[in-house]
């Protein structure tokens, strides 16, 4: 048991997330160009965070197409965005 609990630590602790200010700042620097190379966002806002789902995805265009589940598609995406982004 003991070798499974050091298995078990040593792979949780390997896959945690980066949460350090600097890669929070890296990722949002690099959402906000991205935003502003596409065009979508010509003036940014102070303290507002641009690397989110909704910003980063074009969900207009799932709702013009007509795929169904539309909703369970954003929260996935989102979801899954959020799990990178964290990592």
């Amino acid at each position: 048991t003991y070798a499974v609990a050091t298995v078990l630590i040593c792979v949780a602790l390997g896959l945690a997330p980066d949460t350090s200010i600097q890669t929070w700042a890296n990722n949002e620097a690099k959402a906000r160009m991205q935003l502003k190379a596409s065009g979508k966002v010509t003036e940014f806002e102070f303290g507002k965070h641009y690397n989110t789902a909704e910003n980063m995805f074009n969900f207009e265009a799932l709702d013009q197409k007509g795929y169904y589940g539309t909703i369970c598609a954003r929260w996935f995406v989102s979801f899954f965005f959020s799990m990178i982004l964290s990592s």
